[in-house]
């Protein structure tokens, strides 16, 4: 009750602050215009069309249309607020946490889980909350010498036009349309309509990776043996990565994942004797890709889903260990060998970015990569009537993750 209570008194304030105020300026363009004659206009952008601007001017308390022909420079904003976005992840964080803890009966459990809860999810889902409404979704600064105006009907500007009778304006809203400027340097690479960003990190993307490393094996011995299995503690690895974009098309990168492992065993139980043979393989996979775009992302302007297909190159550093056992009514025998392999392979990559910020999008990626043959080695005791024959696999590794990339 005291739990629920507690919630209740941080979402309330919460909800005033966030969900009641007015938010139509959070979504719309605010426009700077400077026109040949030197004169000046700030408002929000209302339409576009292949001739023409029309913006709210708050000043004026009206629509006013400019005329392409007649502008020297434009610049465009589209930002959020850091505190309302922080305030709110913090409500919809703490109210999780808070539900969590309500039932719980041990008093010790619930202040762990609460203070533990708000270091490593509250804060960190506030702080960001705050950081990608605050960075820019979109920021243009172009002058009639960049050719820039005749792409600005052609980009999809359009969408974030927002006509005036449904226009809130608020007083955070005006503050940042009276603080735009013009930069000193005209017309930055990263504030033209088709820039793209150059340099990717890929921060965290987990997900499931397949291998058939222990699937032909198991085809290759189980019908030896009494009994078998194939087990992997769990298929779901992370990778991380970095990648340069040397145009809007082509992205170069990559990535380094963490340690996958498995292992395969065979077991035979007679009447006067047992035997069991365990093979284990750990592996870890560098690759370098080539990805060609086929909806880049152009400052904002252009398609926030983003469509890649390419190539890449795999490495896989395997190290694999055969663990047999046997043992009759008077001896006991036990043997263990490891090999160490290099692995190279070719694949194919497809991925799908979505931008929530300028700077951060979500990444779904499905890769496979086919390796050269993996030796596995034989032997034979033959006091236990225990062979292994040599054998050849060829691996073939799968992945389907999801992640935050960042770029700039």
């Amino acid at each position: 009750m005291i739990a629920r209570l507690f919630l209740l008194i941080i979402l309330f304030p919460s909800y005033q602050s966030v969900f009641c105020q007015e938010t139509s300026d959070r979504k719309a363009v605010k426009m700077l215009i400077q026109t040949v004659d030197k004169t000046t206009y700030r408002g929000y952008l209302t339409e576009i069309s292949s001739d023409s601007l029309s913006l709210f001017v708050p000043k004026l308390s009206l629509d006013t249309t400019i005329s392409i022909n007649e502008i020297y420079r434009i610049a465009a904003l589209k930002k959020g607020y850091f505190w309302n976005s922080f305030v709110k992840g913090f409500a919809i964080s703490e109210a999780a946490l808070m539900l969590l803890t309500a039932n719980e009966r041990d008093s010790f459990i619930q202040v762990f889980i609460f203070v533990i809860g708000n270091v490593l999810i509250v804060a960190p889902t506030s702080l960001m909350s705050g950081l990608v409404s605050a960075t820019p979704d979109i920021r243009l600064d172009i002058s009639s010498d960049s050719n820039g105006f005749e792409m600005l009907h052609g980009s999809k500007l359009s969408r974030y036009s927002i006509p005036h009778e449904r226009l809130r304006h608020t007083s955070n809203g005006i503050r940042q349309l009276n603080k735009m400027k013009f930069s000193g340097t005209k017309n930055r690479p990263s504030l033209q309509l088709d820039y793209s960003p150059r340099f990717y990190l890929q921060l965290f993307e987990p997900g499931f990776w397949w291998n058939n490393i222990g699937s032909q094996i198991m085809q290759k011995y189980s019908g030896n043996y009494d009994d078998s299995y194939d087990e992997r503690p769990g298929n779901i690895e992370t990778t991380v990565g970095l990648a340069w974009s040397p145009s809007m098309n082509w992205e170069f990168g990559c990535q380094f994942s963490t340690n996958s492992t498995g292992e395969v065993g065979f077991i035979n139980n007679g009447s006067n004797q047992y035997s069991s043979i365990n093979f284990s393989y750990s592996y870890y996979t560098q690759n370098i890709y080539a990805l060609r775009r086929f909806s880049p992302y152009q400052n904002g302007y252009g398609d926030r889903w983003q469509i890649s297909i390419g190539a890449l190159m795999s490495h896989i550093s395997s190290l694999t260990t055969t663990y047999i056992t046997a043992e009759n009514e008077f001896t006991w025998y036990s043997d263990e060998r490891s090999k160490a392999h290099d692995l190279f392979g070719l694949g194919l990559m497809g991925s799908m970015d979505y931008y929530i910020t300028k700077h951060f999008s979500v990444c779904l990626r499905l890769q496979s990569s086919w390796f050269t043959p993996m030796q596995i080695d034989g032997f034979t005791q033959e006091t236990y009537n225990v062979h292994w024959d040599e054998f050849t696999v060829n691996p073939v590794i799968t992945t389907l993750s999801l992640g935050l990339r960042s770029q700039f």
